[in-house]
């Protein structure tokens, strides 16, 4: 296995760069996901800023990105991003954005260009597998494909940074690179019915810090390179 993206130097200090996780009941700590706590408001939230997108296709830049600097990677302009990712000649994208780069693109490729991919899996994550990865400190990457308006049959990329466990279900944090917003959408609305365009949660993107990329031997290299059509997304 082999690590894939670019290495950023220096040791990172592990209690300071993955956010906060904010309990809100009971408060001496975080307390388990069970159905024990199902008349508690259970609430773990990372400190995740998704920039808006800068062109009409970028979502897979924004997102990438964002991730990336959470986990305190030195993250360029969108433009220079794109331009990396896509791999066209230098400043292209800069230069050129709307013509040449504005284009439908892959977040895992985004992902391993910063080292901050492990691995994607097709369909939606029971909240248990969500909840692990939040509390764990760790962003989770969401595709979304429309079902209905003029993007009918596209993929949107978001990003999932919290969890709320709540008498009533599961409620996610999610970041929407289209505005750079945070809303609050249940469980069941994100798997099938996301937005305006009735988004339905197609494919999950797991991320990694690049220093455990680097202790754990990269993430998965054949998923981090995967061009399928199906895991494309921009509107």
């Amino acid at each position: 296995m082999f690590v894939l993206g670019f290495h950023f130097g220096g040791e990172m200090a592990i209690p300071d760069i993955f956010g906060k996780r904010r309990p809100v009941s009971p408060p001496g700590g975080r307390g388990k996901f069970s159905a024990d706590l199902l008349d508690e408001a259970i609430s773990t939230e990372l400190m995740l800023s998704i920039p808006k997108q800068e062109k009409s296709l970028w979502c897979w830049v924004a997102v990438g990105s964002g991730i990336a600097s959470f986990y305190r990677v030195n993250v360029p302009t969108q433009c220079r991003v794109a331009n990396a990712v896509l791999n066209v000649p230098d400043d292209t994208c800069c230069r050129n954005g709307d013509s040449s780069c504005n284009r439908f693109g892959y977040l895992n490729h985004t992902l391993a260009h910063f080292n901050c991919f492990d691995r994607y899996e097709a369909g939606v994550p029971r909240p248990s597998a969500i909840d692990t990865e939040i509390g764990g400190r760790r962003p989770l990457g969401v595709r979304v494909q429309w079902q209905t308006g003029i993007g009918a049959g596209t993929g949107h990329f978001l990003a999932v940074s919290g969890i709320r466990q709540t008498a009533t279900g599961t409620d996610l944090v999610v970041k929407d690179p289209w505005e750079g917003s945070t809303s609050v959408v249940s469980h069941a609305k994100m798997a099938s019915s996301y937005g305006v365009g009735k988004g339905r949660w197609t494919h999950s993107f797991f991320t990694i810090s690049p220093s455990d990329a680097e202790l754990a031997g990269g993430g998965d290299a054949f998923k981090a390179l995967d061009d399928d059509p199906g895991l494309l997304g921009g509107m």
